[in-house]
């Protein structure tokens, strides 16, 4: 399971040390902390879902406040990545697009329907992850990882 604070897309293989680096840097100070995943959403907000998610409840404002600091860090060593708003969600599932209009908009009621409890969990650390589409949906492979500090005053 992972959040994604900051989507590089394809990078050259000798840039990696670099975006560790500003991993690095954005996890300094920045103690582990409590999140929980407390509601369920979809991607577009209207029309056919294509993207089930879980959305961030407790710990958004350490997790935006992490993703500020990579996102400047990565600004800094002139890595690019995609400025989009950052949305953090753990994806559940995709819909398909082949589905029919009855099925689209009973997955979209689902949605609205749903109650999800507190899911909690703890932030440890930052990791840059490798993602690889395949026929059979993504693979991830983590490239680099950063405990956060114990230490961390926030």
């Amino acid at each position: 399971m992972h959040l994604t604070l900051a989507f590089l897309g394809a990078l050259p293989a000798e840039r990696l040390s670099e975006v560790g680096a500003a991993v690095g840097a954005a996890a300094l100070g920045e103690a582990p902390f409590t999140a929980t995943f407390d509601r369920l959403g979809r991607f577009p907000p209207d029309g056919r879902p294509s993207t089930i998610w879980l959305g961030l409840g407790v710990g958004s404002a350490s997790v935006e406040r992490l993703t500020t600091a990579l996102r400047a860090e990565l600004g800094r060593r002139a890595l690019d990545f995609d400025r989009k708003a950052a949305r953090p969600h753990v994806t559940l599932a995709r819909g398909r697009p082949d589905a029919t209009a009855i099925v689209a908009r009973a997955i979209a009621v689902a949605i609205e329907r749903a109650r999800v409890p507190d899911l909690r969990f703890e932030v440890r650390e930052l990791a840059v992850i490798e993602s690889v589409l395949t026929g059979r949906g993504p693979r991830y492979a983590v490239c680099a990882s950063v405990p956060l500090e114990e230490s961390g005053e926030h």
